[in-house]
């Protein structure tokens, strides 16, 4: 139900979130929403995050193949 901001910056902010909350069971982290509400975002959240922003940007620059 979040809105993250999922441009290549962010995504690489995500990553490095989600890294270090692996070292943390249970651990969160400030996270500033694309509306700018702030979140205790946990590594699940942002992991899902980063897969949405990954397959958005991905279908910006691979054309879908017609199927034959």
């Amino acid at each position: 139900g979040n809105t993250f901001d999922g441009d290549e910056i962010s995504q690489g902010r995500m990553a490095r979130a989600i890294i270090a909350l692996g070292t943390i069971p249970g651990g969160t982290v400030n996270w500033v929403l694309a509306d700018n509400s702030v979140i205790d975002a946990t590594a699940a959240e942002l992991t899902e995050a980063l897969a949405l922003a990954g397959a958005a940007q991905a279908a910006l620059w691979v054309p879908e193949v017609a199927p034959e």
